[in-house]
């Protein structure tokens, strides 16, 4: 009978300094991953795991954890927001760059054998739109609509202007272009 109590004293002060833990304990949320720039006309950037001069598009992890973009999705569609899925598992690292070829083939693996993703949609120069969305099929995480602008030949684009010297999966150091209406 006397070890009850004990037992139960030492249990109610494991509660208590639990308890007092927990808001000095920082939870992290993830915060989206985002569509950083794109190239709709690429001759002579970055080549895909084929070799060949692929239009990509660039998706940036802004957050201190890994982002998991099982699930996701890319579209160049609005009338069909599960255009694209993302293969299982495709993991990027905090801070850290996606660069997905959109070559238009229907490929079942949506892979190369670098391990990059491929779409089943290209992009167009002359612009369009341009989706990620989430999970569920419906969010949309981040859009270019109507379109994005009319991207000349290895030029790159973001939601802040051109980039005359693309950086594909990296920080975008080069001075924006913004366009002139």
């Amino acid at each position: 009978m006397h070890r009850l109590p004990s037992l139960m004293q030492t249990i109610r002060s494991i509660l208590q300094v639990t308890i007092l833990l927990i808001p000095s304990f920082n939870l992290v949320k993830a915060e989206n991953v985002i569509i950083s720039e794109i190239m709709a006309d690429n001759e002579s950037t970055l080549e895909d795991g084929h070799g060949n001069y692929s239009d990509w598009i660039e998706i940036k992890n802004p957050n201190p954890i890994n982002f998991n973009l099982t699930g996701y999705f890319l579209t160049d569609d609005q009338s069909n927001l599960r255009k694209w899925i993302f293969p299982d598992q495709t993991i990027i690292s905090p801070n850290g760059y996606l660069i997905v070829f959109a070559t238009g083939q229907e490929d079942p693996n949506k892979t190369d054998p670098q391990e990059n993703p491929h779409t089943n949609f290209s992009l167009k120069s002359e612009g369009e739109y341009l989706a990620l969305i989430g999970p569920d099929g419906e969010e949309i995480i981040q859009q270019f609509s109507p379109n994005y602008p009319s991207i000349p030949k290895d030029i790159s684009y973001s939601k802040s202007g051109y980039f005359l010297e693309p950086s594909p999966g990296k920080i975008n150091k080069d001075e924006l272009v913004i366009p002139i209406l």
